[in-house]
């Protein structure tokens, strides 16, 4: 058998899987082979048993082969007959991954192809938007060396390049293949710039928040994930969101609180702190200890205040508890009528949704007022929420349940259930 020659800039490429270079070995194996124009012409069941997987992964491998990679180039006649020809390699000396030598960097940084848009990752097409942004690192260091440090965005840190950076740099930290993470970077890098800061938009795509929550998700030893980059591939590149019990919340830029608990007066600004990064690359727990058992407590969030850092007072450290007092204790105010029957309502949710769901978007609420039935018969429950973010989320996701609710505890009759910005809650009303 003739010796194939395999050309060490496509060896030492780390943008190429091993199960890609496998199929390209085999390929320009038999085309060496067995012909002298080193072409090779075969039907596709053949093509499948020579790369030795299933008809799916094999049209998957000559796709990327010939349009990511571009080591192959191939036609067919329409009877499932492939003729293949191997292209030239990048030149001796260049390092760089083939996939980063393919798109071109527009004058914003990002990749760019023929149309100008970032290359597709199977996400739905309504979600990729154009965006301007800062600069894309395409060194040759090995991008999973803990000194090698990605350079800043010109910009700054609010630009698409921070972004693609960012999401870059925790994608290879868990081992995906680097073009698989450019590529997922790049997408979610032009979905946040598009809004920045609009939390409706940013809730309904795949973002950091996502990379963050499967970073730790695959990392809790409870899961016991075996192939954590194909899991977080898959998942991003098919647009799923994280699970919620391990997707960390946005906190707001002014008042460093969780965006739902929010009260500044032009509503949240949502940030991810770059502790978040921290927390979701430290080092993992040992066997059978697991994670912090909640959302809040696994990014750092305080769960009485709900902030990060706490803001919670400090206790004085010198001083006692204060004796109880002697005589005669003046009874409590009393609890009006309203806030025993929300805190009713509050307990019955508690015990149906999440804590970390609870805590989050319901401990905030408060019963403001309930009008008296209008001509149908019909209670108006009026409910405060923090923020219009909140009152938003709480419209769209629990409105149904709250009507559900508030129309058995009244016995029956029909409800109807209204959401306002209350941002400053009443004590008195606060679920305990």
């Amino acid at each position: 058998m003739t010796a194939v020659p395999i050309e060490a800039t496509i060896i030492l490429n780390h943008g190429l899987s091993s199960s890609m270079f496998r199929t390209y070995a085999r390929l320009k194996a038999r085309a060496w082979d067995g012909t002298a124009t080193r072409e090779l012409r075969l039907p596709f069941d053949d093509l499948k048993a020579l790369v030795g997987l299933s008809d799916s992964k094999t049209r998957e491998h000559l796709k990327w082969l010939k349009e990511l990679h571009r080591l192959v180039a191939w036609t067919t006649n329409g009877d499932q007959v492939y003729t293949l020809r191997f292209l030239p390699p990048p030149a001796v000396g260049d390092s760089r991954p083939l996939d980063s030598q393919l798109p071109e960097t527009g004058a914003d940084g990002l990749p760019k192809t023929g149309t100008g848009e970032l290359p597709f990752l199977g996400i739905p097409e309504s979600r990729k938007r154009e965006c301007g942004g800062g600069g894309l690192n395409t060194d040759s260091q090995d991008p999973l060396d803990s000194n090698h440090q990605h350079q800043p965005p010109e910009n700054g840190s609010s630009g698409a390049g921070a972004i693609f950076a960012r999401v870059e740099r925790l994608l290879l930290a868990v081992r995906l293949w680097p073009d698989a993470a450019i590529r997922l970077a790049g997408q979610i890098a032009q979905i946040e710039a598009a809004a920045p800061g609009d939390l409706h938009y940013l809730d309904a795509h795949v973002t950091t928040r996502d990379v963050l929550g499967y970073v730790l998700y695959v990392r809790d030893p409870e899961q016991e994930i075996r192939n954590r980059p194909g899991l977080i591939s898959k998942n991003l590149a098919a647009g799923r969101w994280a699970n919620e019990h391990y997707r960390p919340h946005y906190i707001c830029g002014g008042c460093h609180k969780i965006a739902p608990h929010c009260t500044c007066a032009d509503g949240p600004q949502p940030t991810l702190p770059e502790v978040y990064d921290v927390l979701a690359l430290a080092p993992q727990p040992a066997a059978g200890e697991g994670l912090a058992r909640n959302v809040f407590s696994r990014w750092g969030i305080c769960e009485t205040c709900y902030a990060l850092p706490c803001q919670c007072p400090a206790p004085a450290g010198d001083e006692r508890e204060p004796e109880p007092a002697r005589g005669p204790v003046s009874a409590a105010a009393p609890e009006s009528p309203t806030a025993r029957f929300w805190r009713h309502v509050l307990d019955q949710l508690s015990l149906e949704l999440p804590k970390s769901t609870f805590d989050a978007w319901l401990r905030p609420t408060q019963l403001l007022h309930v009008s008296e039935p209008g001509e149908a018969g019909r209670l108006t429950y009026t409910l405060g929420a923090a923020n219009q973010y909140a009152r938003d989320w709480l419209d769209n996701r629990l409105a149904g349940t709250l009507t559900r609710l508030l129309g058995a505890a009244s016995a029956g009759r029909p409800v109807q259930v209204v959401i306002e910005i209350s941002p400053t809650p009443n004590p008195q009303d606060t679920h305990p």
